[in-house]
């Protein structure tokens, strides 16, 4: 019996290669990801040739926001502005479909930190501003 055999008596050594070497494929994965944004800014957001504006919309330049639901519909603007599909926006910040979607429903169940990776992956800055002071 191999050494393998004795430490995991169920499960063949190829099964062991097979997983490291996929889990080191992934973080290879990530990491040129993320070499491919580094220095990244507003004005080199890579674009992409699905999705276009749709006629009477206007593309984001400012814009206030008092809920989850108008910063949901500001940020799938913006991705639709850059010609992202959801599939492709999913991707770059590495999320789901699903998380993706949740965001510009305007869900408020999906982490404030999702939500601002996202904005910056489109190159949306979150700005605060306090109500009823003067400037």
């Amino acid at each position: 019996m191999s050494l393998s055999g004795v430490i995991f008596p169920h499960v063949k050594i190829t099964g062991i290669i097979l997983i490291i070497f996929t889990n080191v494929k992934i973080m290879i994965g990530m990491i040129e990801m993320t070499r491919n944004f580094e220095g990244m800014s507003r004005a080199n957001v890579p674009r992409g040739r699905g999705l276009r504006l749709h006629e009477q919309e206007t593309p984001l330049v400012q814009r206030t926001v008092f809920d989850t639901a108008e910063l949901g519909r500001a940020l799938k603007l913006r991705r639709r502005e850059l010609g992202y599909t959801q599939e492709v926006a999913a991707q770059l910040c590495m999320r789901s479909t699903r998380v993706i979607g949740d965001i510009e429903r305007g869900r408020s169940t999906v982490e404030i930190g999702i939500v601002l990776e996202y904005a910056a992956l489109l190159s949306v800055d979150v700005v605060l501003e306090t109500r009823g002071r003067a400037s």
